[in-house]
């Protein structure tokens, strides 16, 4: 899922450029250039997870105990549909939000 998220443009207040894609470890921020591309994203998880078991189960990121070489694993995540798509829906929300802004609004992301 992350990859996808790579393909908002966005901008990072920390370094005062454009980019795309969320800061894990600071702020980014979605304007309404951005805002069309993530809503699109949003609405087609929340249509991909509409098809799914009542308990979701999506592999997360690679991790791995800093100075125990060969202990990496990907996080096994669980998560409940109906939850993750009330949550994808109010995302979808406030990416229209931006878009009808007029630029005058925008998604502030703070980090993980």
């Amino acid at each position: 899922m992350f990859d996808a998220l790579r393909w908002i443009p966005s901008l990072n207040p920390a370094r005062k450029r454009r980019g795309f894609g969320l800061n894990l470890h600071g702020p980014t921020i979605v304007t309404d250039a951005g805002a069309p591309i993530a809503r699109r994203i949003f609405e087609s998880w929340e249509r991909l997870f509409s098809s799914s078991p009542p308990m979701l189960r999506l592999t997360g990121g690679w991790c791995e105990i800093v100075g125990s070489p060969g202990t990496g694993r990907y996080l096994k995540l669980r998560v409940r549909r109906d939850d993750a798509i009330t949550q994808l829906r109010g995302l979808a929300s406030l990416c229209r939000r931006v878009e009808r802004g007029r630029g005058q609004r925008y998604l502030l992301h703070m980090g993980i």
